[in-house]
């Protein structure tokens, strides 16, 4: 939630960046595709419909163990599989 309201307020008006959720609660986060918290197989799948992969292994002031374990879950499992 912090991380959305963050960039939220960072936009200026008529400015929407890619992340831009206005979400007043954390029922609007998590309905929203900015911000997902996906598997291996389901980042794979991400990549190969979009193109590409946003991570943001840090936001909100996540424990950085936290963020270092998602990166190398990313580079272990979801890297290899992709072209």
């Amino acid at each position: 939630m912090y991380d959305a309201r963050t960039y939220h307020e960072w936009q200026t008006p008529g400015q929407r960046s890619e992340v831009h959720v206005a979400a007043t609660t954390e029922a609007d986060v998590r309905r929203s595709d900015a911000y997902r918290v996906v598997t291996p197989e389901d980042c794979v799948r991400i990549a190969e419909q979009y193109g590409r992969v946003i991570l943001h292994p840090l936001m909100g002031g996540l424990d950085p163990e936290l963020g270092w374990a998602s990166l190398r879950l990313f580079t272990d499992e979801v890297l290899p599989r992709l072209r």
